[in-house]
């Protein structure tokens, strides 16, 4: 096992998830906070921020051979962006199950980090199959974990565990199916997970279904309940659900489905709701992005903002 590959990955993990998926507001309450024209832009950017993907998630989900994420990811993540997350728990994974000893049903392995601290993880084949199948486990906990001389320290525990396998490649990889991600203090810096999500695959899309995940960054605490799915064929992106920014919650949705690019939306509408009746819609644009603010009563434009990205 490459403890050293899957520690560099979890430090580019950090952030951030299978609840809300349906997103209904008839399931949640208005909003305690509701949007004003005095509030809406700086709710909007935590929200955006929040959405928006480190690249574009259909591209980072290469099972065949996963990308590293590097340690800038853990900021990214923890805005609640999905890609790092997807792609360290399919590159765990595969990487746990291919060309390990079958006759080994768990298998456990700790690291010293570079710089200092510690890294482990446990595989649990649940069958000795030596490939992915239900039930299976990965468990992994870092100890003030550090790679790099001045990067922050990694702590906390995260585990995988496979709900489904629904195709597997010649390798044993697993290319339809889904996986359950639970993280228990989880943390780098300034940066900390509590909380979980499901990611579901298939050759055509992804979506990560977060589960009351809470997500701590920069003074700020976010709770995900929201899902995200990426189309692989045409390249968009769907967000449906509640998300809870400093105690309020508010719903999205996507009423013209986001265009990923390379470091944010190029295009599409986010739309936020407070549950009395006003929403931003936010317009996504290649260099900027646009928040439209349409107070309850009338459907007449209130206020807007534009922020580069």
């Amino acid at each position: 096992m490459n403890m050293r590959i899957g520690a560099a990955l979890a430090l580019g993990l950090l952030l951030s998830g299978c609840g809300g998926g349906d997103g209904g507001d008839a399931k949640i309450g208005p909003a305690l906070v509701a949007l004003t024209q005095a509030n809406y832009d700086g709710i909007t950017q935590e929200v955006t921020a929040s959405v928006a993907s480190s690249d574009a998630l259909f591209s980072a989900l290469d099972v065949a051979s996963p990308a590293s994420a590097d340690t800038a990811s853990v900021v990214l993540l923890a805005s609640g962006q999905p890609d790092a997350l997807a792609r360290f728990a399919l590159a765990e994974v595969n990487r746990s199950f291919t060309g390990r000893v079958k006759a080994a049903a768990v298998e456990t392995g700790t690291e010293l980090c570079d710089v200092g601290g510690s890294i482990s993880a446990t595989v649990n084949d649940v069958d000795n199959s030596g490939s992915a199948t239900v039930g299976d486990r990965i468990a992994i906990t870092a100890t003030n974990c550090v790679f790099d001389s001045g990067e922050p320290a990694l702590n906390g525990a995260l585990s995988i565990r496979i709900l489904s396998v629904a195709e597997l490649d010649g390798y044993g990889d697993l290319v339809s199916g889904s996986l359950a991600l639970s993280f228990t203090d989880f943390s780098s810096g300034d940066v900390g997970l509590n909380g979980s999500a499901v990611l579901t695959i298939s050759p055509s899309a992804q979506t990560l279904d977060f589960n009351g995940l809470v997500a701590r960054y920069d003074g700020q605490t976010r709770v995900y309940d929201f899902a995200v799915t990426a189309d692989v064929v045409d390249s968009t992106v769907s967000v449906v659900g509640p998300i809870t920014v400093n105690g309020s919650t508010y719903v999205l949705a996507t009423p013209t489905l986001l265009q990923l690019g390379t470091g944010h939306p190029v295009a599409g509408t986010l739309r936020v709701t407070d549950g009395h009746g006003s929403r931003v819609d936010v317009v996504m644009g290649s260099t900027s992005y646009t928040a439209s603010l349409y107070l309850a009563g009338d459907d007449l434009l209130d206020d807007s903002a534009t922020h580069s990205w």
